[in-house]
């Protein structure tokens, strides 16, 4: 008898992902036509898929973080967005930065306890002493992480420093 090796793919922890598969019998012809779709599907997908994002930081959402409506207060988050654009700024140069400003933030969506929210970044703009980083907050909501929830996208505008917190560049200038 012929099986098709099905994986699952969930991320376990934000540190390993984990692949459990089983085996799916191919029964006829209708069996055959399923499991080529779905061979299709997976190719496709992969295909389609960006890069694997890896956030800048990633933490679950605790009752000491509510406001109160029960839901996460939105200054913690923009605490978080700004932690998010320094660790990032700080791995494509590693300097001091100090936040200059934070653009608009417009909440989508609540976070609840229990979400894993993930901020991702991107740099999308290069000075000669600033970077303007794009912070994607995503939150990831249910007990078998069922559902994944854009809560909001900003743009953080952080200024290398020295020790007297004087702009400076970014990478050593020739």
């Amino acid at each position: 008898m012929l099986y098709l090796l099905v994986g699952l793919r969930r991320e376990a922890s934000p540190f390993r992902r984990s692949e459990s598969y089983g085996k799916m019998p191919i029964v006829g012809v209708t069996g055959i036509l399923l499991a080529q779709k779905l061979l299709q599907f997976s190719v496709n997908s992969t295909m389609k898929n960006e890069a694997i994002r890896n956030p800048a930081i990633r933490t679950i959402m605790m009752p000491r973080d509510t406001n109160a409506l029960g839901s996460i207060f939105g200054g913690h988050i923009l605490s978080l967005i700004d932690l998010a654009a320094g660790q990032h700024a700080r791995t494509v140069a590693p300097k001091k930065y100090v936040t200059k400003v934070m653009r608009e933030v417009e909440f989508i969506a609540p976070v609840f306890v229990g979400d894993a929210v993930s901020f991702y970044c991107a740099t999308i703009k290069q000075g000669r002493t600033s970077l303007t980083i794009q912070v994607d907050v995503e939150a990831v909501r249910g007990v078998d992480n069922l559902q994944t929830i854009k809560v909001t996208t900003a743009q953080v505008v952080m200024v290398a420093v020295d020790n007297h917190n004087r702009p400076i560049p970014i990478f050593d200038e020739a």
